[in-house]
């Protein structure tokens, strides 16, 4: 019986400037209460800008679960590729290990509508608890 080699785990973005080909790039982007900073994609095809609402979009419809990870608030740092439909290949960095795999769990469940890797930082919980983290996951100070 043949083993498949398991699949070497993303590496946890150490700060926000994690994709270096980016086609798109918001600084600041809310949709139904989910707040995203430094949003960063390398999108295949079609407009970049509406790729952002429909990224944010997407995201949001995770947001009840991304709040569980961290209900006092927490800026996470995040990397995932959409492609065929699915979310793979999610990194999240800038809280406790438990809470980064948290959040990681919760962006895999996204449905993607287009492809590309993307980046950001994403705001969880409360929204002041994730803003006074948001310097340090910035500066690449967390985690």
């Amino acid at each position: 019986m043949m083993r498949r080699a398991a699949r070497p785990r993303p590496r946890a973005p150490k700060s926000p400037a994690f994709i270096a080909q980016a086609n798109l790039s918001v600084g600041s982007i809310a949709a139904d209460g989910l707040e995203l900073r430094d949003l960063m994609c390398d999108v295949t095809g079609g407009m970049p800008m509406l790729g952002a609402l429909v990224i944010a979009g997407s995201l949001a419809k995770q947001r009840r679960a991304l709040d569980k990870c961290a209900p006092a608030g927490q800026a996470f740092a995040a990397t995932w590729t959409f492609a065929g439909g699915k979310t793979r290949d999610v990194a999240a960095s800038g809280g406790s290990p438990a809470a980064n795999a948290c959040v990681e769990k919760a962006l895999a469940r996204t449905v993607a509508t287009l492809d590309g890797r993307c980046g950001a930082i994403v705001l969880v919980g409360k929204l002041a608890g994730a803003e006074a983290t948001l310097e340090a996951v910035r500066s690449g100070a967390a985690n």
